[in-house]
């Protein structure tokens, strides 16, 4: 079946901000470059203030950067945006794991591992046992 419309609301899809934050999150995995994904998600952010799925994933980067009053500040402003129950469930218990998180590396002096220290994703698999 035709759809005549489907190639205007694709196009029109593209600009939004879910869509950058999804295209943002993929190459972020797939070339394991998290500056490229920060970017595309400011942009995002620029664009679409009001996305709290952008806020939520600028926040995970921030987190692999060890960035973390930078990821609060994002899950707060994200809980503000939400529209039902299980995001903000969701959200806060993020917010409130990274902030332990962060209270725990300063007490301590210690730098947790993130995906941003691992050079391609084989590292994290065990060698084969022989």
């Amino acid at each position: 079946k035709e759809f005549p419309n489907h190639s205007k609301a694709v196009v029109s899809t593209q600009s939004t901000g879910t869509y950058m934050a999804h295209v943002a999150t993929l190459k972020m995995m797939a070339e394991n470059n998290f500056e490229s994904a920060m970017t595309l998600l400011k942009e995002a952010y620029e664009k679409d203030p009001k996305c709290d799925f952008v806020l939520e994933n600028l926040g995970m980067i921030y987190i692999q950067k060890q960035m973390y009053d930078d990821a609060l500040e994002c899950f707060k402003k994200a809980l503000d945006l939400v529209k039902t129950e299980a995001e903000a469930a969701h959200l806060s218990a993020l917010r409130i794991g990274i902030q332990c998180q962060a209270e725990v590396c300063k007490e301590y002096d210690v730098k947790p591992v993130s995906m941003s220290d691992i050079q391609d994703f084989s590292q994290m698999t065990p060698a084969p046992q022989e």
